[in-house]
């Protein structure tokens, strides 16, 4: 049975990580999987792993009419000359071409994992409303759709996208156990950050709007008036880098902030910290938080949805509103002087996640849910 996972040009991050687990999953299961992805970094990671890459069609992340009718033209022949049983889509613009495709080529399973929406990322009207309509026209093409947060299958039902009887909610997952393990590399990294014994405060993500980094930097201005002595990171890459950089020159910080990039040793970088910041516009489920949680790290995010899904203010992390530089600043900075609600909060985060969220249970959910979506389509009979 084959299976092909459709990311286009989606830059690796944690949507990424998470088709990356369910790949190796159905391949132990016996499917001949495989991913369409034109990011190098991205099938780099999937190739070391031994999945199949394949890039017929270049999916952009902007709308283009021209660009995309022609990568919907080519994803069509393509899943036309190669026999699939099953398409499996991932983020909003793949997820809109790859369904399409799917059904014209008349693929037997068509399923997506809505990650988030982009009619839900502060579009105004009309826009909004375009987007949205697009998402629930996509939905008619898919078969089985598989939401990551409780906020998103309320969304998906509220606003209409997709009826209940297609949905199934399966949240993200992780497999903590490289990030306590990390922990007796802490010292060395630290060392190679060259931070020694300072306090070392920061943020892992993809540096776009969705995550708000320029607010982070705000906050470590606002701090750094204030007096406080620490060393600061932004670890990941994304559009908003070219401008965060020349804030950080602006507000005097290149003494006391670095910018990592994209780094291949997430659960070693998280284990150097001793705060772990997040400030969210918005997210669909957020894997570095369950990451750091993971590595039992005192967290401070936003007061969103999905984050109030995941943790508890005062119990697992602290809760600020978005937006709030001052708030934001001041939690941060409650976490530094505070080191045993810091610790209470790092060990409360570290046993929840190894709770609720572990990999093996989110990989199992969706086992079961391509298990009943197979057999209604017709191309699995009996058990597997």
């Amino acid at each position: 049975m084959r299976a092909l996972q459709v990311l286009g040009n989606s830059a690796f991050g944690g949507g990424s990580y998470q088709v990356l687990a369910l790949c190796k999953l159905l391949k132990s299961k016996g499917l001949d999987v495989s991913l369409l992805s034109t990011d190098k970094i991205t099938a780099k990671k999937f190739m070391a792993e031994q999945i199949p890459v394949v890039s017929p069609v270049l999916i952009k992340r902007d709308i283009s009419l021209y660009h995309d009718a022609l990568a919907l033209s080519q994803l069509t022949s393509y899943l036309q000359e190669n026999s699939f049983d099953i398409i499996h889509t991932h983020t909003s613009k793949p997820g809109f071409i790859g369904r399409l495709a799917a059904h014209r080529a008349r693929v037997p399973l068509v399923i997506h994992t809505v990650h988030g929406y982009a009619f839900d990322d502060g579009y105004l009207p009309p826009k909004r409303y375009l987007f949205k309509y697009l998402e629930q026209l996509a939905s008619k093409w898919a078969d089985l759709l598989i939401v990551i947060s409780q906020e998103l299958y309320q969304i998906t039902i509220e606003e209409k996208i997709s009826s209940p009887d297609k949905l199934v909610l399966v949240e993200n997952g992780i497999d903590w156990q490289p990030f306590q393990s990390a922990y007796e590399k802490r010292d060395q990294v630290r060392q190679q950050l060259g931070v020694n014994n300072r306090l070392l405060i920061g943020m892992i993500g993809r540096l776009s709007l969705p995550k708000l980094p320029e607010d982070f930097l705000k906050a470590i201005a606002l701090l750094k008036r204030k007096g406080m002595k620490a060393h600061f990171l932004i670890v990941g890459d994304g559009p908003l880098k070219p401008k965060l950089e020349k804030l950080a020159q602006k507000e005097g910080l290149q003494g006391e902030l670095g910018f990592l990039g994209f780094r291949d040793d997430i659960p070693e970088i998280m284990a150097a910290l001793d705060i772990f910041v997040l400030p969210s516009l918005w997210e669909g489920r957020s894997i570095s938080l369950l990451e750091a949680m993971a590595a039992a790290k005192p967290i401070v995010t936003t007061n969103i949805s999905a984050n109030r899904e995941l943790l508890t203010d005062g119990k697992e992390a602290l809760l600020v509103q978005s937006r709030d530089i001052e708030e934001l600043a001041e939690a941060i900075y409650k976490l530094a002087k505070d080191k045993k609600l810091a610790e209470k909060l790092g060990n409360s985060a570290k046993e929840k996640v190894i709770k609720y969220y572990s990999l093996e249970k989110s990989l199992g959910k969706i086992w079961d849910a391509y298990k009943q979506a197979m057999r209604k389509s017709g191309i699995l009979k009996g058990n597997w």
